[in-house]
């Protein structure tokens, strides 16, 4: 394709800051106990199921799970889930990162089911089978995964109403004024730092900052290092066999104690009862 104006550098407006993170991928079967109450969780799950009988509940109605469709539930959506019979049921784990939390429960609110794509339905499939045959841990399968995850990611702010994929785009293109305080925070979040410090960052005075961070990120500073990292313990509660106190520890709360306290005003839960649950 012959660009209009052949002398003009193209380029993205927002930059680089929109990427997705895999955390699992598998291929299982659920059975009538596959249920859930007001599951709550940061991290993003796609959903392929090959029979009928499952559904998602959440304040938006029930959504049931078409075979054969990819299924998406965000993160931070509260739902209940609950099914019928023995059901190949293959999902991913995921995390979005470069959408704050705020922006996410805003825009993406409820659970999804893209629109059919042969092309890529298809792809997901051999994916599938991939998993199916073991293979989980090559280089090529996780490629082929997270592009995948970018295709369904792309198609879902595809058949998103236009007024929310205005406010997403708005929203991304206005955090680059603090995206330097917010991506130290993404990768210090277990640290303490001050405002002054993440102010300096985007040279800015403290409390310019803290108004422009609260306006363009949709919380405050204070806020946004507490979610992420409630966010990442979750995460380690789920995938490692750390023990609480060293998740704690290692994601910058100062005991057990607090921990469990901020844990249970995000996720009406404790860390102990939180890891027991079963997640497919």
């Amino acid at each position: 394709m012959r660009p209009k104006h052949p002398n003009i550098k193209y380029q993205l407006s927002v930059g680089d800051r929109l990427s997705i993170r895999t955390l699992c991928v598998a291929l299982t079967t659920i059975d009538p106990s596959w249920k859930a109450d007001h599951t709550t969780d940061s991290f993003w799950r796609l959903y392929i199921n090959n029979r009928s009988g499952a559904m998602i509940r959440s304040d938006h109605g029930d959504h049931e799970l078409i075979p054969g469709q990819v299924h998406l539930i965000p993160g931070w959506v509260t739902y209940s889930c609950l099914n019928k019979q023995n059901i190949g049921h293959f999902y991913i784990h995921f995390d979005v990162v470069g959408i704050p939390p705020a922006l996410i429960r805003q825009v993406f609110d409820r659970p999804f089911m893209l629109n059919a794509d042969p092309i890529r339905d298809k792809a997901f499939m051999a994916l599938c089978d991939q998993i199916e045959d073991g293979d989980t841990s090559s280089a090529a399968v996780l490629c082929r995964c997270k592009s995948l995850l970018y295709w369904a990611f792309t198609d879902l702010l595809m058949q998103l109403p236009k007024s929310k994929t205005q406010l997403c785009d708005q929203a991304m293109a206005a955090q680059q004024a603090v995206q330097p305080a917010v991506q130290y925070i993404d990768e210090h979040y277990h640290t303490n730092t001050t405002n002054t410090q993440l102010a300096s960052l985007c040279h800015m005075s403290e409390d310019y900052f803290i108004r422009r961070f609260r306006e363009c990120v949709g919380q405050t500073p204070a806020q946004y290092v507490q979610e992420r990292r409630i966010s990442e313990a979750a995460k380690q509660l789920i995938y490692t066999q750390n023990a609480i106190d060293q998740i704690a520890h290692d994601t910058g709360f100062g005991n057990r104690f607090y921990f469990s306290r901020v844990f249970n005003k995000h996720y009406d839960m404790g860390p102990a009862t939180y890891r027991k649950r079963q997640r497919v």
